[in-house]
């Protein structure tokens, strides 16, 4: 998998850490299940949270499209409600 794919920039992703990004991970249901937990939260909130329940979930779910910061805030995106489906 290429490593500068995806939402990586700090605007779009203010999650991203460059290791995070060198590792490429996809996003996987055990990922989604933990961003279920942190939908709706700021990224304050989202930071304030045990790293990998928090931050790392919500970094790997916005570079691959499946959520997105809306108004302040991590929202699911279509991308994230066919996952499920």
């Amino acid at each position: 998998m290429a490593l500068n794919v995806g939402i990586i920039d700090l605007v779009r992703n203010p999650v991203a850490i460059n290791s995070w990004v060198e590792q490429g991970y996809g996003f996987s249901s055990h990922r989604g299940s933990q961003l279920e937990k942190i939908l709706g939260q700021s990224i304050r909130e989202i930071k304030a949270a045990n790293r990998h329940e928090g931050a790392y979930p919500a970094f790997v779910a916005i570079r691959w499209g499946y959520a997105e910061m809306v108004g302040g805030k991590l929202m699911a995106t279509s991308k994230r409600v066919a996952f499920d489906q």
